[in-house]
Formats: C-alpha cells, sequence, structure tokens
C-alpha cells in the first residue's frame, strides 16, 4: 500500500514547534521547583529553575520559576533579569 506516502504527508503536515513551548523535562522540573519553593527548599527550587531554563530556554515559565526562586532569595536584580528574559 501506499504507507511510505502518507507518511510523508503527515511529516510535511505537522506543524514546526512553536518557539514558546516547554518539553516534558523542563514542565517537570518548573513544577518541581515551585513545590520546593512552597516547602521553603529554595536551593532545590534554584537547581531546578535553572534546570528548565536550561532545557526550555525559549518558554517563559522557566524564567518565572527562576525570577521566583531569585526573588525568594532577595536577588531582586537577578529575579528581574529572569523575569525580563521571560517576557
Amino acid at each position: 500500500r501506499k504507507y511510505s506516502m502518507a507518511l510523508a504527508l503527515v511529516d510535511e503536515s505537522r506543524p514546526a514547534p512553536q518557539k514558546l513551548q516547554s518539553t516534558p523535562a523542563a514542565l517537570l522540573y518548573a513544577n518541581r521547583c515551585q513545590a520546593y519553593l512552597a516547602l521553603q527548599d529554595v536551593m532545590s527550587a534554584l537547581r531546578d529553575a535553572e534546570s528548565a531554563v536550561k532545557i526550555a530556554p525559549d518558554w517563559p515559565k522557566a524564567h518565572f520559576r527562576l525570577g521566583k526562586v531569585h526573588e525568594k532569595r532577595n536577588e531582586l536584580t537577578k529575579a528581574y533579569a529572569a523575569f525580563k528574559r521571560g517576557w
């Protein structure tokens, strides 16, 4: 049958990834970061926020989480920079 042609058509019609999308790993790190912040474990939250930004540098939520961690650490200049990158 024409499976090869069907696969080619699907590949052509598949949209390109959006610049502002995350990955499953970045989503996991960002959400775990929030959980660590809620538990007052700021260092673990920082590690996860930095991991999320590294994995998905164009994803605003990753930068937002990093900004919230810096804000919690009273590193306001770093927080502002992270928020600005995510905007």
